[in-house]
């Protein structure tokens, strides 16, 4: 009896040992996954009308009242859909929870009619969060607003706009369309995922915003710069037609992950001084362009730091002579198809590579970046899921040991005491 208690004891430190691996090694893959992202994005047809507007009053009452929005001081709750209408935010410091509900707009015959879903003007400290936004041309309006935060909802328009605002934050949204920032400062767009958008993120001549660890996937151009002094970092951006289109200056694009777009990963069409490190930029047909016409001045950009990993062609300057700089002084990017050597064993290439009569990567590195860094590489997060499994699995062998250990002793004493 004690031997078939010790038995099925194992046999349930196995099972949460198991769970546990498989727990620990899904944990740390991304999550996303390649082989799911659609080829082409379908678009909407968007003639946008007003709609009857639904209004949170300064006051803090709803006007005209309706039974779907609930409110319970600052906090104002869906309880069920609300169906063509515009909801305006008239009050400051409060919290919209759309309570996983959906405020939809109109669309007939695949044309999207409603204008805007939520109109939030010259407001400060509004939260909106758990709600579903469709068939609207503008999901969200902010206007003139600061301290509005957008969070976990779920919006299928062409459009959320941040126009003339500033620290407004952005994330964790699943959004099918497009986001665009107008004249407006220091807001962060951070950890969304957008797809089947013209323009996944469209920064229009504005400053000092921060574009953070967003999955931009199917998108005609993932994310569109036209602005100054924007950060663009450790974004996920995968099989559109171009992955992040630079038409300003003095802007930080780093770390980001791009691969398979049908154009380039990067395109600088106009725009001085920007700086270009640390990047994946792979799989895709030109790792880089450069120049769209020889009225456009597109030079003394800096690349370095970089992985051109099997692009059909690394770099492609398309018009002029335009010089920009490929390496740092020191060192340069990684190039797939580099075939010079290192002779002095320094990580460096010996020759340059050549990219165009007024641009050349001085030094080379020989080995890929990714590769030196593991918290960027998919294979880290595998090893590190192995690495807990195993973990698991001395702990569950030391309890092993000591439930059969247990066992034979309480077998041992039972034959004693039956003597």
């Amino acid at each position: 009896m004690n031997g078939q208690k010790a038995k099925l004891a194992v046999a349930a430190i196995l099972a949460v040992f198991l769970a546990s691996a498989l727990a620990a090694v899904s944990y740390y893959f991304p999550p996303y996954s390649e082989h799911t992202f659609q080829s082409t994005p379908q678009y909407m047809v968007y003639t946008p009308i007003s709609l009857p507007s639904i209004y949170i009053r300064d006051n803090g009452t709803v006007d005209p009242p309706i039974e779907a929005l609930q409110q319970t001081g600052n906090t104002y709750t869906f309880t069920g859909d609300i169906v063509n209408h515009t909801l305006v935010v008239q009050r400051d410091n409060i919290v919209v929870d759309g309570a996983g509900h959906a405020l939809v707009g109109y669309a007939q015959n695949n044309i999207v009619r409603g204008a805007v879903g939520i109109v939030i003007c010259c407001r400060t400290n509004v939260t909106i969060t758990n709600l579903n936004v469709e068939q609207y041309v503008f999901s969200i309006n902010i206007t003139g607003s600061s301290n509005i935060f957008v969070n976990n909802n779920e919006l299928d328009s062409q459009w959320l706009l941040i126009n003339s605002s500033t620290n407004n934050t952005i994330t964790e949204n699943v959004i099918i369309g497009g986001i665009q920032v107008t004249n407006s400062v220091n807001n962060i767009i951070a950890k969304n995922r957008i797809t089947n958008a013209i323009d996944g993120i469209f920064l229009c001549s504005s400053s000092f915003n921060i574009v953070q660890e967003n999955l931009l996937e199917n998108c005609d151009c993932a994310i569109l710069i036209q602005g100054t002094c924007e950060n663009v970092s450790n974004n996920h951006i995968i099989k559109g037609r171009v992955g992040i289109a630079v038409e300003g200056s003095r802007n930080k694009i780093f770390k980001n992950d791009i691969r398979k777009n049908s154009e380039a990963g990067i395109s600088v069409n106009l725009g001085n001084n920007n700086t270009i490190y640390e990047n994946i930029i792979e799989n895709n047909k030109y790792g880089v362009i450069i120049g769209f016409t020889y009225h456009l001045n597109a030079e003394n950009n800096t690349f370095y730091h970089n992985d051109f990993l099997n692009n059909a062609q690394n770099v492609l300057i398309r018009v002029g002579n335009f010089t920009n700089f490929w390496d740092n002084g020191k060192e340069g990017n990684y190039w797939s198809d580099y075939k010079g050597v290192d002779s002095n064993n320094d990580g460096i290439g010996d020759a340059s590579y050549i990219i165009g009569e007024s641009n050349q990567d001085r030094y080379p590195l020989i080995a890929p970046r990714e590769n030196q860094k593991p918290q960027s590489n998919h294979l880290f997060r595998i090893y590190l899921g192995i690495s807990l499994a195993a973990i698991f699995g001395v702990i569950a062998c030391i309890l092993y040991i000591r439930i059969v250990r247990y066992a034979k002793h309480r077998n041992n004493s039972a034959k004693i005491t039956k003597e």
